[in-house]
């Protein structure tokens, strides 16, 4: 039997789709943070200013991928007691009744 890690929050039948919800963001935030890491680094018609906004996009991609599943998670488990933070980063039909 394995251990629920949303503390039965979420319905049984939405489960996986929390979960690869929460990979793909992940995924997706990373690879934006490359992308504009690459695309400030190697492309060399740009304008000085353009490059830090790049750099800065990219830091903020690569601090979104790692605390956007962590904050979701967080926010899951304790859904009752943060009810607007759970339902901003994740769907309301997932929730169950209480």
């Amino acid at each position: 039997m394995s251990k629920d890690i949303f503390n039965g929050n979420i319905k049984k039948e939405h489960i996986n789709y929390v979960k690869y919800t929460l990979l793909f963001s992940s995924i997706f935030f990373f690879a934006a943070c490359l992308y504009f890491l690459l695309t400030a680094i190697f492309y060399e018609n740009i304008e000085y200013a353009a490059k830090i906004f790049l750099f800065i996009l990219s830091g903020l991609s690569l601090l979104s991928s790692v605390l956007c599943p962590i904050l979701s998670i967080y926010a899951i488990k304790t859904y009752p007691k943060h009810p607007k933070l759970a339902k901003l980063l994740i769907k309301e039909f997932v929730f169950t009744e209480f």
